[in-house]
Protein backbone atom coordinates (compact mmCIF):
# COMPACT_ATOMS: atom_id res chain seq x y z
CA UNK A 1 0.00 0.00 0.00
CA UNK A 2 1.52 3.27 -0.89
CA UNK A 3 2.57 6.05 1.95
CA UNK A 4 0.15 8.76 1.97
CA UNK A 5 1.08 12.30 0.66
CA UNK A 6 -0.14 15.24 -0.98
CA UNK A 7 1.37 16.15 -4.28
CA UNK A 8 4.53 13.98 -3.89
CA UNK A 9 5.15 15.50 -0.14
CA UNK A 10 4.48 13.30 2.94
CA UNK A 11 4.35 16.58 5.44
CA UNK A 12 3.70 19.78 4.66
CA UNK A 13 5.13 22.71 7.05
CA UNK A 14 3.27 25.99 7.89
CA UNK A 15 4.17 29.32 9.43
CA UNK A 16 1.40 28.94 12.08
CA UNK A 17 2.72 24.84 12.95
CA UNK A 18 6.07 26.01 13.36
CA UNK A 19 5.13 28.42 15.50
CA UNK A 20 2.88 26.05 17.80
CA UNK A 21 5.36 23.59 17.97
CA UNK A 22 8.07 26.19 19.19
CA UNK A 23 5.55 27.35 21.76
CA UNK A 24 4.92 23.81 22.75
CA UNK A 25 8.57 22.61 22.96
CA UNK A 26 9.26 25.98 25.33
CA UNK A 27 6.28 25.19 27.51
CA UNK A 28 7.76 21.71 27.77
CA UNK A 29 10.60 22.41 28.80
CA UNK A 30 9.81 24.92 30.93
CA UNK A 31 7.69 22.78 32.72
CA UNK A 32 10.46 19.77 33.37
CA UNK A 33 12.57 22.35 34.59
CA UNK A 34 10.57 23.55 37.02
CA UNK A 35 9.56 20.09 38.18
CA UNK A 36 13.16 18.80 38.66
CA UNK A 37 13.90 22.28 40.22
CA UNK A 38 11.40 21.07 42.37
CA UNK A 39 12.04 17.20 43.06
CA UNK A 40 15.74 18.03 43.74
CA UNK A 41 14.86 21.02 46.61
CA UNK A 42 12.19 19.33 48.35
CA UNK A 43 10.20 21.69 47.85
CA UNK A 44 6.22 20.41 47.36
CA UNK A 45 6.71 17.33 48.78
CA UNK A 46 4.02 14.69 48.29
CA UNK A 47 2.29 13.79 52.17
CA UNK A 48 0.77 10.22 51.76
CA UNK A 49 -1.17 8.51 54.64
CA UNK A 50 -1.58 5.24 54.88
CA UNK A 51 -3.98 3.46 57.18
CA UNK A 52 -3.16 -0.42 58.27
CA UNK A 53 -5.60 -1.63 60.15
CA UNK A 54 -5.33 -4.19 63.20
CA UNK A 55 -1.71 -4.15 62.84
CA UNK A 56 -1.46 -4.77 65.74
CA UNK A 57 -3.66 -7.36 68.24
CA UNK A 58 -5.16 -6.43 71.24
CA UNK A 59 -2.44 -7.18 73.73
CA UNK A 60 0.20 -4.61 71.84
CA UNK A 61 1.30 -1.90 73.85
CA UNK A 62 3.69 1.03 73.39
CA UNK A 63 5.18 3.64 76.25
CA UNK A 64 5.67 6.93 74.53
CA UNK A 65 7.53 8.20 77.38
CA UNK A 66 10.51 5.86 75.87
CA UNK A 67 12.39 7.20 72.95
CA UNK A 68 9.55 9.57 72.10
CA UNK A 69 9.05 13.22 72.11
CA UNK A 70 6.18 15.71 71.83
CA UNK A 71 5.95 19.26 71.96
CA UNK A 72 2.97 21.11 71.21
CA UNK A 73 1.80 24.57 71.10
CA UNK A 74 -0.88 26.27 69.02
CA UNK A 75 0.45 29.68 67.23
CA UNK A 76 -1.08 32.07 64.42
CA UNK A 77 0.05 31.02 61.06
CA UNK A 78 0.38 35.17 60.50
CA UNK A 79 1.38 36.50 63.22
CA UNK A 80 3.96 33.71 64.68
CA UNK A 81 2.17 34.50 67.71
CA UNK A 82 1.55 31.50 70.78
CA UNK A 83 -2.24 31.60 71.23
CA UNK A 84 -2.17 30.64 75.11
CA UNK A 85 -2.76 33.36 77.11
CA UNK A 86 -3.07 31.31 80.49
CA UNK A 87 -5.39 34.68 81.11
CA UNK A 88 -8.06 32.89 78.60
CA UNK A 89 -7.23 29.02 78.03
CA UNK A 90 -4.99 26.44 79.54
CA UNK A 91 -3.65 22.99 78.48
CA UNK A 92 -5.09 19.72 79.49
CA UNK A 93 -3.13 16.98 78.46
CA UNK A 94 -4.57 13.68 79.49
CA UNK A 95 -3.76 10.09 79.17
CA UNK A 96 -7.35 8.91 78.31
CA UNK A 97 -8.46 4.75 78.74
CA UNK A 98 -11.66 3.31 77.98
CA UNK A 99 -12.05 0.32 80.78
CA UNK A 100 -13.73 -2.87 80.07
CA UNK A 101 -16.95 -2.53 81.59
CA UNK A 102 -17.11 0.76 79.51
CA UNK A 103 -15.98 3.67 81.79
CA UNK A 104 -13.21 6.37 80.74
CA UNK A 105 -10.73 6.98 82.99
CA UNK A 106 -8.93 10.58 82.63
CA UNK A 107 -5.14 11.08 84.54
CA UNK A 108 -3.81 14.67 83.74
CA UNK A 109 -0.45 15.06 82.67
CA UNK A 110 1.62 17.89 83.80
CA UNK A 111 4.04 19.70 81.40
CA UNK A 112 6.91 22.51 81.06
CA UNK A 113 7.81 24.83 78.65
CA UNK A 114 10.40 22.88 76.76
CA UNK A 115 13.91 22.67 77.30
CA UNK A 116 17.12 22.59 75.03
CA UNK A 117 18.36 19.66 75.85
CA UNK A 118 14.73 18.51 75.13
CA UNK A 119 15.04 19.90 71.90
CA UNK A 120 18.73 18.39 71.38
CA UNK A 121 16.77 15.02 71.77
CA UNK A 122 14.60 15.38 69.22
CA UNK A 123 15.27 13.79 65.80
CA UNK A 124 16.60 16.36 63.50
CA UNK A 125 14.01 18.16 61.24
CA UNK A 126 13.84 18.18 57.57
CA UNK A 127 16.43 20.96 56.34
CA UNK A 128 13.47 22.85 55.09
CA UNK A 129 11.88 23.10 58.38
CA UNK A 130 15.24 24.15 60.46
CA UNK A 131 15.08 27.18 60.60
CA UNK A 132 11.49 26.73 62.03
CA UNK A 133 12.99 24.16 64.81
CA UNK A 134 15.81 26.50 65.80
CA UNK A 135 13.10 29.61 65.94
CA UNK A 136 10.56 27.70 68.46
CA UNK A 137 13.88 26.81 70.13
CA UNK A 138 15.21 30.30 70.55
CA UNK A 139 11.21 31.46 71.96
CA UNK A 140 10.70 28.80 74.30
CA UNK A 141 7.13 28.79 73.34
CA UNK A 142 6.64 24.78 73.08
CA UNK A 143 5.34 22.71 75.51
CA UNK A 144 6.34 19.38 76.21
CA UNK A 145 5.04 16.66 78.66
CA UNK A 146 6.74 15.72 82.19
CA UNK A 147 8.28 12.14 82.07
CA UNK A 148 9.54 12.66 85.43
CA UNK A 149 7.21 12.97 88.82
CA UNK A 150 7.91 14.76 91.47
CA UNK A 151 10.12 12.28 93.21
CA UNK A 152 12.29 11.70 90.19
CA UNK A 153 10.77 8.59 89.00
CA UNK A 154 10.17 8.15 85.21
CA UNK A 155 6.50 7.88 84.45
CA UNK A 156 5.00 5.15 82.91
CA UNK A 157 2.80 6.21 79.62
CA UNK A 158 1.69 3.12 77.64
CA UNK A 159 -0.75 3.26 75.29
CA UNK A 160 -2.59 0.48 73.37
CA UNK A 161 -5.87 -0.91 71.43
CA UNK A 162 -7.64 1.30 68.85
CA UNK A 163 -10.89 2.97 69.27
CA UNK A 164 -13.21 0.31 67.99
CA UNK A 165 -11.35 -1.83 70.84
CA UNK A 166 -13.38 -2.70 74.03
CA UNK A 167 -10.69 -0.96 75.88
CA UNK A 168 -8.10 1.37 75.10
CA UNK A 169 -5.88 3.90 76.22
CA UNK A 170 -4.77 7.36 74.37
CA UNK A 171 -3.13 9.99 74.89
CA UNK A 172 -5.32 13.33 75.00
CA UNK A 173 -3.68 16.91 74.12
CA UNK A 174 -6.66 19.79 74.11
CA UNK A 175 -6.66 23.11 75.23
CA UNK A 176 -9.42 24.71 76.53
CA UNK A 177 -10.68 27.82 78.21
CA UNK A 178 -9.12 28.24 81.55
CA UNK A 179 -11.55 28.37 84.95
CA UNK A 180 -12.07 31.77 85.97
CA UNK A 181 -11.26 32.16 90.26
CA UNK A 182 -12.02 35.54 92.06
CA UNK A 183 -9.54 38.44 91.94
CA UNK A 184 -8.41 38.80 95.86
CA UNK A 185 -5.41 40.28 97.71
CA UNK A 186 -3.75 37.00 98.17
CA UNK A 187 -3.57 35.66 94.42
CA UNK A 188 -3.58 39.04 92.01
CA UNK A 189 -0.05 38.93 91.95
CA UNK A 190 0.37 35.52 91.96
CA UNK A 191 -2.61 33.56 89.79
CA UNK A 192 -3.62 33.81 86.30
CA UNK A 193 -7.70 33.69 84.90
CA UNK A 194 -8.85 35.73 87.28
CA UNK A 195 -11.74 37.84 87.26
CA UNK A 196 -13.54 40.18 89.18
CA UNK A 197 -16.40 38.28 90.43
CA UNK A 198 -16.95 34.45 89.10
CA UNK A 199 -20.74 34.61 89.93
CA UNK A 200 -21.05 37.55 87.69
CA UNK A 201 -22.96 35.88 84.59
CA UNK A 202 -22.43 38.65 81.74
CA UNK A 203 -18.34 38.87 83.14
CA UNK A 204 -18.09 35.24 82.97
CA UNK A 205 -19.64 35.12 79.70
CA UNK A 206 -17.32 37.65 78.28
CA UNK A 207 -14.54 35.55 79.35
CA UNK A 208 -15.81 32.78 78.12
CA UNK A 209 -16.09 34.40 74.83
CA UNK A 210 -12.86 35.92 74.70
CA UNK A 211 -11.34 32.46 75.06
Amino acid sequence: MPAFNLEGTEKVGTSLGCLLSVVMWTAFLIYTGYKTIVCFSSLNPNISSFEIENAYDKHFSYDINQDFHIAFAVIDENTETVLDDPDLVEWAPMMMEKNKDGSLSKTPILFHTCTEAEFDEMPLPHKNQADVFTEMKRKKEMKCLNKFDKFGNKLEMPIYGGSNSKYHKWLSITMRPCVPRTRTEFNKDTERCLVNDVNDKGEMEAKLKTA
